[in-house]
Parts: structure tokens; C-alpha cells; sequence
């Protein structure tokens, strides 16, 4: 009797400890939860954990439910393609204006600061910078600018001129052509020469002794200065004979050297058709000629 109540005895007291130990650990439980709230306020909250798909006792995973990846596996996705990286637009310069030259006007101040004169600059007036500015320029003192420009005369040499010497005259040209022009200042000086005639022989002309535009021409072959015409051809007319002699004499001179060119004008000039006056004229040549003065 006395065994059956300690037995007894002592299942009930550790009926009791066993109901304090549960009671103990409710207790500390509670007390861990309000904690975890208390932490929960201060704290951002933990994710939550990814679902861990069942898987079916026959192997084969469920129509819409991801592969299940063991633990220390890395599941590798299909690569995410790269788009190429696109290019910018190509930078096109944009073209730059030079900017205008910077005219430096004078300093009312400072009146011994001359400027300097640019080309193409008029002073007084405005200057005309690129881009139709106009800018005006004051006057300077002391300075005058010209109303137009002035053309400097650049000197010039002396044309060349071919003189021919009064040796290139042959003897018997010049004298007889000194003879007939002494005559002129006499009333007779229409005639024949008989040193006219072997001047033709020499020449190879009709001998005659009569002086004609014919003799005349071959003769400023030779000299410049001619007599007045004695023996115009049978006839002719002083309207149509004259002016065919003083262009072929004009011809002549046109390639003929100094002096003689000049004296080749200056006997057309003074041929005027005297002869054709009569076949003995009274009237002297008004226009005499001294050949030592000429030649």
C-alpha cells in the first residue's frame, strides 16, 4: 500500500514539473514572437522564399510549375542577345565666317598717331568692309587725301628709229636732184635735164630728159626729197593722176628708215600738180626745198 503511493506520488510530481516545463516554454515562445515583431517594425522585411515545387512520386513535374533545381546547382538561362550599339550621326563642321579685318581709327587724343592707309581706302569718307558694312573714317589732321588718284608718269624709252645716213644717197641721185630743186626759184623750172637723161640710162629707164611720177618714184627708192613733178603722162588729169602719185609715194615711205619716211610725206605734201598749169609755167615753186638742209 505504502509502494503504490510513492509510485503514485511521484508520477504526480512529474505530471507537475512536465506541466511547468510546457508552461515555461509557451511562455519563452510568446515572449520570442513579441520580439520578433518589435524587430519586424525597425527592419525592412525578408523576402520571401521561392515555393519549392512538389514533386510527384512518379518523377514528372505538373503542367505549369518550374523545374525544380537542386540545392548547389546554378540554373543557366538561354543568353539575353545584344543589340549592337547604335552609331551616332556623323558631325557635320559647321562652315565659320571669317570675321571682318579690324579697321583701327585714330585717337582724337593722341593728333601724332597717323593710321595706316589700307589699299583701297579713301581718307576722308567710309571704308567698305566685306559684308557691305560701311564704316566712317575721319578725316586726320594735317592729311589732305587726293579727290581722284593720281597716274605717276612712268618714263618711257625713245622708240628705236632706223636712221639713213646721207652716204646711203648715191653721188649722181643727189646732185641732180640738188640742181632741180635750185631751179624751182627760177620762172623756168620746167624743162628738161640732160643729167636727168644718163641718170635714166643708169637706171635702166626710157632716157627722155623729161622728170615724171615714173622718175619720181624710183628715185625715193634711193633719196626722200623730191622735185616737183615736170612731165605728167599725155592725158592725165590733175583729179586722178595727183592723188594715184601721192599714194604710192605714201607706199614707199610706209617701210622706208628715218630720214627718209619723214622726207617722203613732206614731198607728197608739197606736190600739188604744178605742171599741169602750162607747158611753161611764169610762177617759181612757192614751196622750195634746200637739199643741204634735209639730207
Amino acid at each position: 500500500m505504502s509502494r503504490k503511493s510513492t509510485g503514485l506520488a511521484v508520477a504526480i510530481a512529474a505530471a507537475i514539473g512536465v506541466g511547468a516545463v510546457v508552461a515555461f516554454a509557451s511562455t519563452k515562445k510568446t515572449t520570442a514572437v513579441d520580439d520578433d515583431d518589435d524587430d519586424d517594425d525597425d527592419a525592412p522585411p525578408l523576402p520571401d522564399a521561392p515555393p519549392v515545387s512538389p514533386v510527384s512520386p512518379t518523377g514528372v513535374t505538373p503542367l505549369g510549375t518550374p523545374p525544380f533545381v537542386p540545392p548547389g546547382l546554378i540554373q543557366v538561362s538561354d543568353p539575353v542577345p545584344v543589340q549592337p550599339p547604335i552609331a551616332p550621326p556623323p558631325i557635320v563642321p559647321t562652315p565659320v565666317e571669317p570675321a571682318p579685318p579690324v579697321v583701327q581709327l585714330p585717337d582724337d587724343d593722341d593728333e601724332q598717331q597717323v593710321p595706316t592707309v589700307l589699299p583701297g581706302i579713301t581718307i576722308p569718307g567710309s571704308v567698305t568692309l566685306p559684308g557691305g558694312v560701311q564704316v566712317p573714317v575721319p578725316p586726320i589732321p594735317g592729311i589732305t587725301a587726293p579727290a581722284t588718284p593720281v597716274a605717276i608718269p612712268v618714263p618711257q624709252a625713245p622708240p628705236v628709229v632706223a636712221v639713213e645716213q646721207p652716204s646711203a644717197v648715191p653721188p649722181d641721185t643727189a646732185a641732180l636732184v640738188a640742181k632741180m630743186l635750185n631751179d624751182e626759184a627760177s620762172p623756168t623750172w620746167k624743162k628738161k635735164y640732160p643729167e636727168l637723161g644718163m641718170w635714166q640710162a643708169a637706171r635702166g629707164r626710157t632716157v627722155d630728159q623729161m622728170f615724171g611720177p615714173g622718175d619720181a618714184l624710183a628715185m625715193a627708192q634711193e633719196i626722200g626729197t623730191l622735185p616737183i613733178i615736170r612731165y605728167w603722162p599725155r592725158g592725165t588729169l590733175p583729179d586722178t593722176a595727183l592723188p594715184n602719185y601721192r599714194s604710192q609715194l605714201a607706199a614707199i615711205a610706209a617701210t622706208a628708215p628715218e630720214p627718209r619716211r619723214s622726207q617722203l610725206l613732206m614731198t607728197s605734201a608739197r606736190e600739188q600738180g604744178q605742171a599741169f598749169a602750162g607747158p611753161a609755167s611764169t610762177v617759181p615753186i612757192a614751196t622750195r626745198v634746200n637739199l643741204t638742209a634735209v639730207a
